[in-house]
């Protein structure tokens, strides 16, 4: 038999807050979130998302139930950082296909030099 995974998210709220969020079913397709935590009896802000992440992780080692976090903040950072990777590769792309051009209309082996 499988044992539960129970879920909870850290968001960010400001600056230095970050929220503990622990997920509920109504029935079983309605999901929803509560500030804190019942079973864990966590507190409901923290200064970093690494203390609340360290809170969460032994407060289940404690209890042994097994947990899945989701760290909001982290994956927005990640997402960015990926997506910023690829604009990045882009424009890198581009500045050397204009290379290619220029040097190629230097040496007179362009199209507009054929015509």
């Amino acid at each position: 038999m499988s044992k539960r995974v129970y879920h909870y998210r850290i968001r960010r709220m400001a600056v230095g807050v970050y929220r503990v969020e622990e997920m509920h079913r109504f029935l079983f397709f309605k999901k929803y979130w509560i500030v804190g935590s019942r079973r864990l009896q966590l507190e409901d802000r923290y200064v970093t998302s690494e203390k609340a992440y360290k809170a969460i992780k032994s407060a289940a080692a404690l209890k042994g139930i097994e947990v899945q976090i989701t760290d909001l903040e982290a994956e927005y950072i990640r997402i960015n950082r990926l997506v910023k990777g690829q604009v990045r590769q882009a424009r890198k792309e581009a500045r050397r296909m204009d290379e290619m051009k220029r040097n190629l209309r230097r040496i007179g082996k362009d199209e507009l030099s054929k015509q």
